[in-house]
C-alpha cells in the first residue's frame, strides 16, 4: 500500500494532531503520530472520545506500524475520562 493511499486515510483523523507534509513522509511515520495520540490519553495529558482513540488503533492495525504499542495505549486510556485529562 503506498502513502498517498495512507496520507488519505489519515487525514480523516489528522486534525487531533499536528501534521506537517514535509516532515512526515512515509507510513511510519502517520502510525506513529497516531501512536503519540494514544499515549497522551494514556498518560492523562490530553483526551479524545473514545471513537476518535479508535480510529487512531485501527489507522495503526491497518498499516501495520506500531499497533502493538498503540493496542497497549489504548487500553491503557480505555476509560480514561475528560475530567482527569491535564487538557483537551
Amino acid at each position: 500500500m503506498t502513502y498517498e493511499k495512507a496520507l488519505k486515510d489519515f487525514e480523516k483523523i489528522s486534525h487531533v494532531t499536528y501534521f506537517e507534509p514535509i516532515e512526515h513522509t512515509e507510513i511510519q511515520d502517520l502510525c506513529y503520530l497516531c501512536l503519540h495520540e494514544l499515549d497522551l490519553v494514556a498518560e492523562g495529558e490530553f483526551w479524545h472520545p473514545i471513537a476518535l482513540r479508535r480510529k487512531l488503533l485501527a489507522f495503526c492495525k491497518k498499516w501495520g506500524y506500531y499497533a502493538e504499542e498503540a493496542q497497549r495505549e489504548f487500553d491503557i486510556g480505555k476509560n480514561a475520562r475528560k475530567c482527569d485529562a491535564y487538557s483537551d
